[in-house]
């Protein structure tokens, strides 16, 4: 391997430097920016303590969606529900919806001079 070139594809060596932990105020050694392009703010054993708060969010974000469910399917049905499940695996990606907490945006792109934002609802 030349110089410059890491085992990482498309990931170079970058010198080894040293950071200021964010949390702690530890010194840490940093091999260099992360797949952000930054290097990380904090040291490893703080960073695994935030990893574990994220995870703890993560799970009680998917609990209550599945709480959600559950109480959509008691309310119109399991049939009505797979139904449903099975029309939305026959569209086309392009003429999907995308549904976030209850809410739902179209995907379709918008045709003529307003597709770009262009002009206004009063035209």
């Amino acid at each position: 391997m030349s110089d410059g070139e890491s085992a990482i594809p498309g990931r170079s060596n970058r010198q080894v430097h040293a950071h200021s932990c964010l949390c702690c105020g530890a010194r840490y050694l940093c091999d260099g920016p992360q797949e952000t392009g930054f290097c990380c703010a904090v040291c490893e054993p703080c960073r695994w303590v935030e990893l574990g708060s994220q995870l703890k969010i993560y799970r009680a974000i998917v609990a209550e969606m599945e709480r959600k469910r559950t109480r959509i399917a008691h309310k119109v049905g399991r049939a009505a529900c797979e139904n449903a499940h099975a029309r939305r695996r026959k569209l086309k990606t392009n003429a999907s919806l995308l549904v976030a907490f209850g809410n739902v945006m179209s995907t379709h792109i918008q045709s003529g001079s307003n597709a770009q934002g262009g002009g206004s609802h009063g035209d």
